[in-house]
């Protein structure tokens, strides 16, 4: 390789890194907060500790998130107005890393989705981490749409209509969450290849826990907790070469594991 090509290579990726910013978002409260030194304000820049923006939506809609960009959302009680979207332009990449979306703990900070809409969105992103949250009602706490290398992870998911819903896209993630009484199912995901779900606990749903179809080929599920579901413990519908492994699968109403069409574990 060239050595001033090498060089000029490791100062851009370094500059990458180096120009990565963080973003805050409090509530009206400081009282048991972890980031933040002051209440949210719409007014806010968000761009300091003492100056936090009040919604997600709203450092969603006054800037636009690069590689290696963190949000961090304190403790508290958020309300949706409107579901806040990460979209493409608010991506990570594979070499400038993750988008993080950092909450101050699934005990600590809550997003309650508005009637009919979701926790939070990501449509058409890549590479964004939704981390340390507790999303609670509307119509779904967390929706992943035709994105890729989304990441949720260390969720509560409870009082929506559904919890997770995974819908195209591929290769993401949904590990160490705790899905449980939501209305219909936990984790749904249909034409999303490559999805992993590990160390979840799901359970209490009318539904089925996990719900898997059309294309959800090499989905790994595994070192699940589903228990207490009045549907199955996992549905598999028209999937390939699905991995099951070390889940606890009890208590379900219906079959433990049930698979039709090309599924094949």
């Amino acid at each position: 390789m060239n050595t001033k090509y090498f060089c000029a290579l490791v100062i851009v990726l370094q500059g990458v890194a180096a120009g990565a910013a963080n973003y805050y978002v409090n509530d009206a409260s400081t009282i048991g907060d972890v980031f933040c030194s002051a209440p949210g304000a719409l007014v806010n820049s968000g761009t300091t500790t003492s100056a936090p923006k009040a919604s997600l939506a709203d450092v969603l809609s006054t800037y636009a998130l690069a590689p290696g960009d963190a949000v961090f959302i304190d403790s508290g009680n958020f309300t949706n107005a409107t579901t806040p979207v990460v979209g493409p332009a608010d991506s990570g990449s594979q070499i400038g890393g993750v988008v993080t979306i950092q909450g101050a703990g699934s005990a600590k900070t809550f997003i309650y989705g508005g009637s009919g809409g979701y926790g939070v969105q990501c449509m058409s992103a890549a590479y964004v981490r939704l981390d340390g949250f507790a999303f609670r009602g509307g119509a779904q706490g967390v929706r992943v749409e035709e994105s890729q290398h989304i990441e949720v992870l260390n969720c509560d998911i409870g009082s929506a209509a559904n919890g997770i819903i995974v819908s195209g896209g591929a290769d993401n993630r949904v590990q160490n969450c705790v899905v449980h009484n939501n209305g219909d199912r936990g984790v749904v995901a249909s034409s999303s290849p490559r999805l992993i779900l590990t160390g979840n606990r799901i359970y209490q749903h009318p539904g089925h826990g996990i719900d898997l179809s059309y294309n959800c080929n090499d989905t790994q599920t595994t070192a699940n907790i589903i228990t207490n579901n009045l549907g199955r413990g996992i549905n598999l519908y028209s999937c390939a070469t699905p991995v099951l492994q070390d889940n606890l699968i009890a208590n379900n109403s219906q079959e433990g594991i049930y698979q039709i069409g090309r599924a094949h574990v």
